[in-house]
């Protein structure tokens, strides 16, 4: 959100000026019913969808860094963690990672970025995957039940 309010709303009224734009523009994105209606359940959606929106933003940002590869990457494997199907967006931010980087330096950058991300979300997920095993036998229910179930 805040990246489209960058790019969209004018940057020529001063530093200052465009920056409250930015964040009155993020906080009117926020304000709408299905956010609010969310706020009221226990569905988990805002909460998985910032690291996956601040994976992207920095993806988006073409890192040059290997730091800020990973960076994007260890939030998109907390995204994961806080919801499985945020996964589907792994091959929109492999592309924003590699996107025109030579082959050397891409097979560094997809080492980084694999093991950023599940590192991230091994610790992420680590607490509710226990929680699960000790409730339903294995830390992945109701999924792989005939694989893991005990």
């Amino acid at each position: 959100v805040w990246l489209a309010c960058f790019h969209l709303l004018p940057r020529d009224q001063g530093v200052w000026r465009s920056r409250l734009y930015r964040f009155l523009g993020c906080n009117f994105a926020m304000l709408n019913i299905p956010v609010l209606a969310a706020l009221g359940t226990s569905a988990n959606d805002l909460l998985a969808a910032v690291p996956l929106l601040w994976a992207i933003g920095l993806a988006m940002g073409r890192p040059q860094l290997l730091i800020a590869v990973g960076a994007a990457a260890a939030l998109f494997g907390v995204a994961v963690a806080f919801k499985f199907s945020n996964a589907l967006f792994a091959p929109l931010l492999a592309c924003l990672l590699v996107e025109r980087i030579p082959l050397r330096p891409l097979v560094l950058r997809t080492f980084v970025a694999l093991g950023a991300s599940v590192t991230a979300f091994a610790i992420a997920y680590a607490p509710w995957g226990y929680q699960l095993a000790l409730e339903a036998g294995h830390p992945f229910h109701p999924y792989l039940q005939r694989q893991l179930a005990p």
